[in-house]
């Protein structure tokens, strides 16, 4: 079944709102933007009862309504544009990506990557590694778990509740865990029975940066602070995990600026530029925009506004030839003094501090390389084959 919503287009983060919807109900299988007649056009489950159409109706208009921001959404700024006309590859590569186990399917999101594409993978971390140690950035290594109570702190929580994965763990209690033994025996799925289970205080990291902010929370800094740090995030995109492009599962590098607020600016200026050669020496057709912070509903397009009118994030964004769109694969993010406000950072004079941070997406950028370029190395740019 086919539901569609017209909609005011120039009041909406669009891309956004198309990739939360599936968040609205779970009968919502799929949902595209027909730009022609402005109106989001719905999937619904096969098995979706006629009666509940006025339910999700209501459903999506709520939504809609706090997704909408008082101001037009204004027009992304080009930085830097450096799409190719032509590519030397412009199929769909992940069926030839599966088939000879370049990488492996565990889950819906959850990908293993096998020898080549990892070992590109490690060339683009190194690269990115250089560029942290001329800018004198130390290195830090993060755990994949984060406190639930930091989070709350800093409003992720509540911008962002769809994508949280939650951690527990079985009670200690012999007859609870016997019983969890038993019914996991005689059924495919796990039993999650919440009695059995402990309250989640811990949540899969969404993030890198933010490890860092709860780990410089209550202090005061005597200087200007640029590190770097790889690890393991976690946002669940439901309907959207398709293919590598949006997975629940992906690893992150970054490269952290705390400081003063001149400080942040030049050094986010700094890296875009050393990291522009980065992926010039990949030979990648990208371009850098800016853009907003997925938030879920409750006035997300005046959120998105803010971020765009004051370009406070640009994303680097990659071609993806077979079907004539890009993806992001990094970004850059100034977070002014929010961090440091909620997690009481300050610098010698006691006045809060501001902070930045860079960050690509290992997977994400592996995955637009390769729809540039195929599996064949020997069609990949010589300076980058060469280090395999």
């Amino acid at each position: 079944m086919i539901y569609s919503e017209k909609v005011e287009e120039e009041y909406l983060v669009i891309d956004e709102v198309c990739k939360n919807l599936v968040f609205v109900d779970e009968n919502i299988k799929r949902v595209r933007f027909d730009k022609k007649n402005k109106k989001f056009i719905i999937y619904l489950s096969k098995n979706f009862l006629n009666y509940k159409k006025k339910i999700i109706s209501n459903k999506i208009k709520k939504f809609l309504i706090k997704s909408y921001s008082k101001y037009k959404i204004p027009k992304s700024e080009v930085l830097f544009n450096k799409l190719k006309n032509k590519n030397i590859y412009d199929k769909n590569p992940m069926k030839s990506l599966i088939k000879n186990k370049v990488i492996f399917k565990e889950e819906e999101g959850v990908y293993s990557f096998g020898d080549k594409l990892t070992k590109l993978i490690n060339i683009f971390d190194r690269k990115i590694i250089e560029v942290a140690k001329k800018m004198n950035a130390k290195n830090f290594h993060f755990p994949s778990l984060m406190s639930g109570k930091m989070l709350n702190q800093i409003d992720y929580l509540k911008n962002n509740p769809h994508n949280l994965g939650f951690v527990t763990h079985l009670k200690e209690d012999i007859n609870k865990i016997d019983n969890f033994k038993k019914k996991i025996a005689t059924k495919k799925t796990i039993n999650f029975d919440k009695n059995n289970f402990s309250e989640s205080k811990v949540i899969l990291s969404p993030t890198v940066c933010q490890h860092l902010y709860h780990y410089l929370s209550n202090s005061k800094l005597k200087n200007n602070i640029t590190a770097t740090a790889t690890g393991h995030c976690f946002r669940y995109e439901s309907k959207n995990m398709h293919f590598v492009d949006r997975l629940w599962n992906f690893t992150m590098r970054e490269i952290i600026f705390v400081g003063s607020k001149e400080y942040v600016s030049k050094s986010l200026v700094k890296s875009m530029k050393l990291l522009n050669k980065v992926l010039d020496q990949f030979g990648l057709s990208y371009i850098i925009q800016s853009a907003s912070d997925p938030f879920f509903g409750d006035m997300s397009g005046d959120k998105s506004l803010f971020q765009k009118t004051f370009k406070l994030k640009y994303e680097v964004r990659s071609a993806i030839p077979y079907n004539n769109s890009t993806i992001s694969i990094g970004s850059y993010n100034n977070s002014q003094d929010f961090f440091a406000k909620k997690l009481k950072i300050s610098n010698k004079k006691g006045k809060h501090v501001y902070s930045g941070c860079v960050g690509f997406g290992n997977e994400r950028f592996a995955y637009s390389f390769i729809c540039q370029y195929g599996i064949d190395e020997k069609k990949w740019p010589k300076n980058i084959a060469k280090l395999l």
